[in-house]
């Protein structure tokens, strides 16, 4: 038993001194892997770009490198947050001493620390006097450190405008977004479509102005491929033409804005399917580097001591199958983290277009109760423009389970899915209520409904 042991720890130091030089500045290794991973980010290859920075995080850790470890961990708060999970991104970066970038600081890891703070200072946590303080903090970075990209400065000039916004200063956002309009402009115009959108907020008195900077960011956006901000803008063009009452270019715009989501969704699909050739390549090369590792130390086993041979045969062989296995069921974490990625985003997207949705039409039926200068028709085209484009799937189902029924009488069941109050529908209408019940109870007897079943409740549930 001593000398199987023996040997095969024998086996095991030929097979580890070789490669223990290669591993000896763990730090170098770290900044390797934090190089792959940054590169493979600017490439879109989201999973690799996963694989490479936990890797350089957890090497940086362990030799103490502070300057990688924070890179890495700024870097991957960073993909977290485009993978759909921002309170992952937040809790990465909230308690993360911060260090600035010495050794490699075109990486733009600092700018990215205090970028990232103030966007979830805006987003998740609302506090909006952080987001200023942030701001600033990556604007002096800017000027300090990278004099010659006024690209980023831009950016987070703008951001900072959006902060004060938000913040409840709206002189000093107006003063920033005056400075950037006049500002020489750059090749990469993508802070211009949050300046116009900006613009446009601050507009809230002049509408035809809000209007034309609203369009002008759309345009910028659309140019950019920038299809959060493209949203962004149409849902502001949205809300000026519900404040105007045009239907029509309400409808377009609504209408836009649901292909970008759509387009964002694709996104993320061609993303995921990026990151399953990424893997793809990663395990044929973890493969051939397992395989070459064993066939090395076969090799020398086999000239050291050929009465141990079989012993180290066995011995490989094990490690080789454990190996595999641990492959395998790291291949199954990755797809499982990969369809949760993808669920993470398209639930996100869906909840948005829902909340976008009920706020749509919320705003129509204001409209058709409040504005008491509107005519019954116009009061009956904004619901029916609801009607038509949030629930077209409701009308029909109504046409193929009820074909005798009349368009008015299927206009009755729309309205009733929509929740509208009987008062509004017979403003809108331009009937009495007693009329209104009248058609309630010729539309129970063609449903056929019992007694005892409420109408409403039916229809709800149809």
């Amino acid at each position: 038993m001593l000398k199987h042991m023996a040997a095969m720890m024998l086996v095991a130091a030929m097979v580890v001194v070789p490669f223990a030089g290669c591993n000896r500045d763990g730090s170098q290794q770290a900044r390797r892997w934090l190089e792959a991973g940054q590169l493979a980010t600017s490439q879109d290859s989201i999973f690799n770009a996963l694989v490479n920075l936990q890797r350089a995080r957890d090497a940086a850790q362990r030799v103490g490198d502070k300057e990688t470890y924070f890179e890495a961990v700024v870097y991957l708060a960073m993909l977290y947050d485009q993978s759909g999970q921002r309170e992952t991104g937040y809790q990465m970066l909230k308690n993360l001493d911060y260090v600035e970038a010495t050794t490699n600081p075109e990486t733009y890891s600092s700018q990215y620390y205090y970028r990232l703070l103030g966007f979830y200072s805006t987003k998740l946590t609302h506090r909006y006097d952080s987001a200023v303080y942030y701001a600033r903090k990556a604007i002096d970075l800017d000027k300090r450190l990278y004099p010659t990209d006024t690209a980023y400065l831009y950016i987070d000039m703008s951001n900072l405008a959006e902060a004060h916004l938000l913040n409840g200063d709206t002189a000093a956002a107006h003063q920033l977004v005056h400075q950037l309009e006049q500002a020489p402009q750059v090749a990469n115009q993508l802070y211009l479509c949050e300046v116009y959108y900006l613009h446009s907020l601050l507009e809230q008195n002049n509408l035809d102005s809000a209007y034309h900077y609203a369009q002008l960011a759309y345009q910028v956006a659309t140019g950019s491929k920038a299809y959060y901000n493209t949203v962004s803008c149409l849902q502001q063009l949205c809300r000026i033409d519900s404040i105007r009452g045009d239907f029509a270019a309400y409808a377009t715009h609504h209408q836009a804005a649901d292909q970008c989501i759509q387009t964002l969704r694709g996104t993320e699909v061609a993303y995921q399917v990026a990151a399953v050739h990424e893997q793809a390549k990663l395990d044929q090369l973890h493969q051939r580097n397992k395989k070459d590792h064993i066939i090395t130390a076969m090799i020398v086993a086999m000239l050291v001591l050929t009465v141990t041979a079989m012993l180290v045969l066995m011995w490989l062989f094990r490690r080789n199958a454990k190996a595999r296995q641990a492959l395998a069921d790291a291949a199954l974490q990755r797809k499982k983290l990969e369809n949760q990625l993808l669920q993470l985003r398209m639930n996100e997207n869906e909840e948005q277009l829902q909340r976008e949705q009920k706020k749509n039409l919320s705003m129509s039926e204001l409209l058709a109760e409040k504005s008491y200068t509107l005519s019954p028709a116009e009061r009956l085209l904004a619901l029916e423009t609801t009607l038509r484009t949030q629930h077209a799937d409701f009308l029909d189902r109504v046409e193929k389970q009820y074909p005798t029924l009349t368009e008015s009488e299927i206009r009755l069941m729309g309205f009733i899915k929509m929740g509208v109050k009987p008062k509004v529908m017979a403003m809108a209408l331009n009937i009495s209520m007693s009329s209104l019940n009248t058609a309630r109870y010729r539309l129970r007897k063609k449903l056929e409904l019992p007694t005892n079943l409420n109408l409403n409740e039916f229809i709800q549930k149809l």
